[in-house]
């Protein structure tokens, strides 16, 4: 049943579109694009060249029909030589590439006859072409910026916070892809969608590309700061920003028309095409409405049945679940047990106080001595132990980390994924060694199950591994790489978090991989503790911590080898890659709707749900 709505509301949806571009055809609206005629001359370019420019159009037109978007080639020879390219939207399918180019083809014959290089810029495609040869050379002039001026931000300057962050992200995103191209939809200033696509040509490099797109983002300042609608276009790359979607999602988009159409019979197809969509909509409608209450009984049949069952099992269960909480590798002692044992937390019972609260001594039932720390309301932090550590005490302190996510990852009875492991949720005892704490996040695996994914996700940006943070996938190796992240904070003695430095764009993990590749991986080191550490072991420390958040998780090590790696001084370590790229203190939460949203934190903050387990 709910299927059948569905696909009604689906089917209501297309309709919709297909009116709209009926619309838009009669409409009789100019097409949006914008051409740059170059290398003018008082005298015409000679046949030879005009005769090579045509057969250009033609080979590029031809491709396009069977390429992935891309495509560059030459026609004739010596001074008559024309260069030419092609380069579509990275959204769009390969018909309405091919129309794209033949469409521009004939616009920048009709536009620039006489020029010996022009390029031209239409809604789905660029097309260029040159007496030089241009190819994999980085182009920023000429530069078109265009913008809705009827749409301003209601307040001064909105590209000066999240959008510029987010825009910034997006463009090292899209400069790294394969296609060279990335779309995002943002939240800014907690309520307003924003949609930005960047793209550049497929013959420059990374580094090429993320330089074009920046130096885009600087022309925003002088021409388009307050708006919220604009485009930036250049030779070598393009970026837009709008505040509705603009993504061409597939097969089913249509290219703009080359020209306008007469409207034969339009009122009367207009007015079948909206009677279609009355009917269809109540049609949905009453099968929504059919289905919801369908829904609502079944889900309160369901409730009553279960109910039932667990009052026949609740108490037999009930003692089963107090034996078997002791024997489990993290033993679960009811709040009513230990207010008996420690006599309510009576004085007699107070063996001491430490920075985070007393401590009680108690007996169990079965005659087990314990001790319970009840945490003080005002204390997050030991003041008493807030010393700079030397050297020996962190690496003591980063062998406990790993052999403690050892246990939890292959030692437990149950696999344990942490999901959460940053510094403040490492505790240290009266000797310095590290406990992990907060459990609140952590999932179980069983048997065989080595990974899972989730539409829901939480934790603490800046300690995310990439796979989990974008796509919601985690396993052992997102504790190995939050494992890495604590690993370079203990060295450098700075949080991930606070360490984003704006004047050069880069986070510690950067940070840390460009001394790394420069040979000066010392100059990472905490300046306190140059006198105690063993400069081998700090460069051994620092090695392993970027083997940990190298972007692929398959080459991120187990906690096992983290261990063995840490214990040998003789074991020859792999070379790290480039780490996983972080946004400074933006990173994306997911949530499992419909509707995707994004949100934004600061790193050392706990994005959480309270849900039941």
């Amino acid at each position: 049943m709910i299927h059948q709505w569905l696909f009604i509301i689906k089917l209501v949806y297309l309709v919709g579109c297909f009116v709209s571009g009926q619309n838009s055809s009669n409409s009789q609206q100019p097409l949006d694009y914008r051409y740059a005629c170059l290398d003018q001359s008082s005298a015409p370019i000679s046949t030879s060249y005009q005769t090579n420019l045509n057969n250009l159009f033609s080979s590029l037109s031809s491709h396009s029909a069977t390429s992935n978007g891309f495509g560059n080639t030459t026609s004739g020879v010596d001074q008559d030589t024309v260069y030419g390219l092609y380069l579509c939207r990275g959204d769009v399918n390969t018909t309405l590439c091919n129309t794209c180019v033949q469409n521009s083809s004939i616009l920048l014959m009709n536009h620039c006859l006489n020029n010996a290089s022009a390029i031209l810029w239409y809604p789905f495609c660029v097309v260029r072409y040159s007496n030089q040869n241009f190819f994999g050379n980085l182009t920023l002039r000429p530069r078109i910026p265009m913008f809705d001026a009827t749409q301003n931000s209601t307040s001064a300057g909105e590209f000066d916070g999240d959008a510029q962050v987010l825009m910034s992200g997006l463009i090292q995103i899209g400069s790294e892809a394969p296609l060279k191209f990335g779309t995002h939809m943002f939240n800014i200033n907690g309520t307003q969608r924003r949609y930005g696509w960047v793209q550049c040509s497929r013959d420059i490099t990374s580094e090429e590309c993320r330089t074009c797109l920046s130096n885009m983002l600087e022309d925003v300042e002088n021409c388009c700061q307050e708006k919220k609608v604009w485009r930036i276009f250049s030779p070598s790359c393009m970026v837009m920003y709008e505040t509705q979607p603009f993504f061409v999602n597939g097969t089913d988009s249509a290219p703009p028309p080359q020209q306008d159409s007469a409207a034969t019979d339009g009122d009367n197809r207009r007015w079948w095409l909206i009677v279609i969509i009355v009917v269809a909509g109540i049609v949905a409608l009453a099968l929504l409405a059919i289905s919801i209450f369908y829904c609502y009984l079944k889900r309160k049949k369901e409730k009553q049945t279960m109910q039932e069952e667990g009052l026949n099992s609740i108490f037999s269960q009930e003692q089963t679940d107090k034996e078997e909480s002791m024997n489990t590798d993290l033993p679960m002692i009811p709040l009513g047990t230990i207010l008996k044992c420690t006599n309510n937390f009576s004085d007699e019972q107070k063996l001491g106080k430490g920075g985070f609260g007393p401590v009680y001594k108690g007996i169990l039932p079965d005659g087990r001595q314990i001790a319970v720390k009840r945490l003080s309301k005002t204390s997050v932090q030991d003041t008493k132990k807030g010393v700079h550590l030397d050297w020996k005490n962190r690496l003591n302190i980063i062998n406990g980390i790993a052999k403690g996510l050892l246990y939890l990852h292959e030692d437990s009875r149950l696999r344990v994924i942490h999901r959460d492991l940053k510094a403040s949720n490492i505790l240290l005892d009266h000797d310095l060694n590290p406990k992990i704490s907060d459990f609140g996040l952590a999932r179980t695996f069983g048997g065989d199950q080595r990974q899972a994914n989730t539409m829901r996700v939480v934790g603490t940006y800046g300690y995310m591994a990439p796979e989990y943070a974008m796509e919601g996938l985690f396993s052992v190796k997102s504790d190995v790489f939050s494992f890495g992240v604590l690993l370079l904070e203990i060295i450098s003695g700075k949080m991930s978090s606070k360490f984003y430095r704006s004047d050069q764009g880069q986070s510690l993990l950067i940070y840390a991989w460009n001394l790394w590749c420069e040979s000066k991986g010392l100059e990472l080191m905490d300046p306190s503790i140059e006198k105690s550490s063993v400069e081998s072991e700090v460069v051994k420390c620092m090695h392993i911590g970027l083997l940990c958040v190298q972007e692929d998780a398959a080459d991120r090590p187990t906690m096992s080898s983290v261990v063995h790696m840490l214990a040998s001084d003789t074991m020859s370590l792999p070379c790290p890659t480039r780490p996983a790229f972080s946004v400074g203190r933006a990173a994306t939460e997911r949530e499992s709707s419909s509707n995707t949203s994004t949100h934004y934190s600061v790193n050392e903050i706990t994005v959480s749900e309270v849900i039941p387990r």
